[in-house]
């Protein structure tokens, strides 16, 4: 997957994510995420796991997508209502992202505005960073999203720096 579709996709899952979330609580909105995610892997022929149902025993992150023969194509996980906890809960979730094999990895979360200075801090020192990842970064803010992209430079620990997009 490109940047290019990544980003893409993301524009598609601000418009797609609060449309689905029926109701604002955590439930609803990884549904949502789960439900837009299952309808772009069918258009794409890939298969996203867990199939059924969110909540039904995640496989490292919250939501994958495979491509046969190719293997993970997108890593998600999906976060909701932080600002409720605290920051260690958002690095939590996104460790499983460091961790994982992907093309895309997208983290779909609610957060205070400190999210990119606690996130960066936490990747800084990451040996294993490569090249061909794309962390995606959609932060929802109670009424309207911000969405980032950060591509490692290097493999290895750098320095990070988000870029903010938008269409």
């Amino acid at each position: 997957m490109t940047d290019l579709a990544a980003i893409a996709l993301a524009e598609w899952l601000t418009r797609e994510i609060p449309q689905r979330a029926a109701k604002d609580n955590n439930g609803a909105w990884t549904e949502a995420v789960f439900e837009s995610l299952k309808e772009f892997a069918l258009e794409k022929g890939w298969k996203i796991f867990p199939e059924v149902k969110c909540y039904q025993g995640e496989y490292h992150c919250d939501f994958m997508l495979f491509e046969h023969g190719y293997g993970c194509r997108l890593a998600c996980e999906s976060q909701w209502q932080t600002h409720r906890s605290d920051v260690g809960e958002l690095k939590w979730a996104f460790d499983k992202l460091r961790g994982v094999k992907a093309d895309v990895k997208l983290f779909v979360f609610e957060g205070t505005d400190s999210w990119q200075d606690d996130i960066r801090e936490y990747i800084e020192g990451y040996a294993q960073l490569d090249p061909v990842e794309t962390f995606v970064f959609m932060r929802w803010n109670e009424k309207s999203w911000k969405r980032y992209l950060w591509k490692p430079q290097v493999r290895g620990i750098q320095n990070v720096g988000f870029s903010p997009f938008q269409f």
